[in-house]
């Protein structure tokens, strides 16, 4: 693609010819026919990301607290401890996980977990609860970070980190692994 000021066809052309990694045409409005169990119309998978714990924060050594993920539009990451975004991560783990998890074993709902490894460390009783429930598991990373600048040697070891606290701690036999805010070479050692 040109930087050269263009319009019309030739501004159309141009777009088009440039090489462009994404896919934004899929099936063109022609998806594939699925046949589910049953002539089932529809499929709903119930998902609960954790990632309380994991996020940016000072006491985990970094250099500033989490800003990507709230529900504060525009945050600025605090040198220090961020007082209300604290809070919002703790609601979570306090709270938020505990009433989603009564409300699906009232019903007796299948539900996964995307769990990041570092906040399922940090809290030993919602891991005894995904287990009893018997929650399907999804390792999403060690830590909530955002890995695109990240060096690839410390990604792969958070990757190969993040497996290891879903094998041990879930006592599940399978791998699994989602990435969060993945790299553009997190795909090329997904183990």
């Amino acid at each position: 693609m040109t930087t050269t000021y263009l319009r019309g066809q030739e501004l159309i052309d141009d777009i088009r010819s440039a090489p462009y990694s994404r896919d934004l045409i899929g099936y063109h409005g022609e998806p594939p026919k699925v046949e589910w169990p049953n002539q089932a119309r529809i499929a709903v998978q119930f998902v609960l990301n954790y990632e309380e714990g994991g996020e940016n924060h000072v006491e985990h050594g970094d250099v500033g607290s989490e800003q990507f993920l709230s529900d504060i539009i525009g945050a600025a990451s605090f040198p220090d401890k961020h007082m209300s975004m604290d809070s919002m991560y703790e609601y979570g783990s306090r709270a938020g996980f505990w009433r989603i998890h009564k409300e699906f074993k009232k019903r007796n709902l299948p539900m996964t977990i995307f769990g990041v490894g570092m906040a399922l460390v940090r809290n030993p009783y919602i891991v005894e609860a995904i287990k009893e429930a018997n929650y399907d598991v999804v390792s999403h990373g060690q830590r909530w970070l955002h890995y695109q600048d990240m060096p690839i040697e410390l990604e792969r070891q958070h990757m190969d980190q993040a497996t290891i606290v879903v094998l041990v701690m879930i006592s599940r036999n399978k791998k699994v692994l989602k990435m969060n805010l993945p790299s553009s070479l997190g795909k090329t050692f997904v183990p």
